[in-house]
């Protein structure tokens, strides 16, 4: 069951190398764009940790057994706000991305 789920995050994982490969591509040399991709890579990296974090205790490290429920929640709904402020704070280098790649 395990080895399903690290086959599924595998297959995600290439998927979003190809999205940042072909985002670098075309970056043309704006170290901007390079920055934002990679902004944008250890965002949803943090969010996919604090899943795993939240949701599947044979990933978590030992000491979150001991954890409670509610802390772990709120810790979660802490990543989530900070990733969500660094997005919205990035939104104009986004819109001026979109007219620079295109």
């Amino acid at each position: 069951m395990a080895e399903g789920r690290l086959h599924k995050l595998r297959k995600l994982n290439k998927e979003a190398n190809e999205g940042i490969r072909k985002n670098l591509r075309n970056a043309k040399g704006d170290p901007r764009i390079v920055a934002l991709v990679v902004l944008e890579l250890i965002l949803v990296t943090f969010l996919l940790m604090a899943l795993l974090f939240l949701f599947d205790p044979g990933v978590s490290f030992p000491a979150a057994v001991s954890i409670s429920w509610p802390v772990k929640l709120f810790l979660f709904l802490l990543t989530v706000i900070a990733v969500v402020w660094l997005y919205h704070y990035t939104s104009v280098f986004r819109k001026e991305r979109k007219t620079l790649v295109h």
